[in-house]
């Protein structure tokens, strides 16, 4: 018999919503000061963008490897790949830490310095980027993933308000072509220059085979 009275119904939900704004007021405090602190030594990361969706490239890439594909405009650069499918984990990481998956911290080390630090490093090129791709689940996705805002609490309501966009966004597809993983970054004026040199900087990338146009 489920004993449960209705005020402890009430009283374990207001926990639980306790608990949720506790963890999203402390990553948006963490996603903040760590984007702070990027666009302070903006000229030392700005080319690591690149480097790190190769490495979560890699990171989602299945037993036959996994195939990458950029396109970049003047006004905006694609990043595709024919990687693994997401779960609604990976899909919270990327809105609420910044990154695909976890990334333990090690004592003593800086960790912007250490290579594929997050998709944080991205923003450097905007601060805005549409997501698209498939679910583990069947499932598609298409949202807009917005990190700006001047304060932790701006950037909390971004965070929210992308994740609603993420969650209204999934539909069952039926076609049965695959669908690659896309980040499309749009690009601000006098951006072009610096993003087609770190394209053109690629010298290798061991397990994938690239095609930019």
């Amino acid at each position: 018999m489920d004993t449960r009275s209705p005020a402890n119904v009430r009283d374990q939900s207001a926990a639980n919503d306790a608990r949720h704004e506790v963890l999203t007021d402390s990553n948006a405090q963490t996603v903040r000061n760590y984007l702070k602190r990027l666009f302070q030594e903006e000229a030392r990361f700005r080319s690591r963008w690149i480097w790190e969706l190769l490495q979560n490239a890699r990171d989602a890439s299945s037993a036959n490897g996994v195939c990458v594909w950029l396109t970049l405009k003047p006004d905006r650069v694609v990043f595709r790949h024919d990687g693994l499918p997401f779960n609604y984990k990976n899909i919270a990481h990327l809105i609420y830490h910044g990154t695909t998956k976890y990334e333990p911290s090690v004592s003593g080390v800086d960790p912007i310095g250490q290579y594929g630090t997050g998709f944080l490093t991205t923003h450097l090129i905007s601060k805005t980027v549409w997501v698209r791709g498939r679910l583990d689940d069947k499932k598609r996705f298409n949202f807009l993933l917005d990190r700006r805002g001047e304060s932790a609490d701006d950037l909390k309501s971004a965070m929210d308000a992308s994740w609603g966009r993420f969650v209204a966004s999934c539909w069952e597809a039926q076609d049965p072509k695959p669908i690659q993983t896309e980040y499309e970054y749009p690009l601000a004026a006098g951006l072009f220059d610096s993003v087609n040199k770190d394209i053109s900087d690629l010298s290798n990338c061991p397990g994938c085979a690239f095609a930019v146009n």
